[in-house]
């Protein structure tokens, strides 16, 4: 079995509960100066960290606006968690962009915020638990969609025969039980 439940893992495995927190990310469009600069030609899809912001974000598929989206705080329960964001939260996220883009207009052109599970240091719990019966992936921080082939056939190799060259070390139950980690 593969256990991929996103925020509502520690739901399902309790267990996972004090090594994950529930994170909203808020997925926004911006408005370049200069669009050339966004189409994915010359921009990937990136992360970025400014001292203590974290941003993640792709390149212009639409032809007029390029995604910036910098994390948001956590939240206790994913079924209670705000979908939407004040005015405050939509300037932030603007100023941030900024940071990351000086030619971004600062309003968003769109938005929308979704829950993910994240670990205290980013780092996804890909592993087995169940005597290695059940392969699980968690705490993707926002990053399980950038990274879903390659933690896919992790987790497909665990699944199949208990190990993958693609599970590094720091993936591992043990590296976050361990409270150093």
């Amino acid at each position: 079995m593969i256990v991929t439940a996103g925020p509502w893992t520690a739901r399902l495995v309790p267990g996972l509960s004090r090594m994950l927190t529930v994170a909203n990310f808020a997925l926004a469009w911006f408005m370049p100066a200069d669009i050339s600069a966004f189409l994915p030609a010359r921009l990937p899809g990136f992360m970025r960290d400014f001292g203590d912001m974290h941003a993640f974000g792709a390149p212009s598929i639409d032809g007029f606006s390029v995604k910036v989206s910098p994390h948001l705080p956590t939240v206790a329960n994913p079924a209670r968690r705000p979908m939407t964001l004040p005015r405050e939260q939509l300037r932030w996220l603007g100023t941030q962009a900024q940071r990351i883009f000086p030619g971004l207009d600062p309003e968003p052109v769109r938005w929308s915020v979704h829950p993910d599970s994240q670990s205290p240091d980013s780092r996804p719990i890909i592993d087995t638990i169940g005597e290695g019966r059940i392969s699980i992936a968690a705490g993707m921080s926002g990053n399980g969609f950038k990274f879903a082939p390659v933690w896919g056939q992790a987790l497909a190799d665990l699944a199949l025969t208990g190990a993958s060259p693609w599970q590094d070390a720091e993936f591992t139950l043990a590296h976050h039980a361990d409270p150093v980690g």
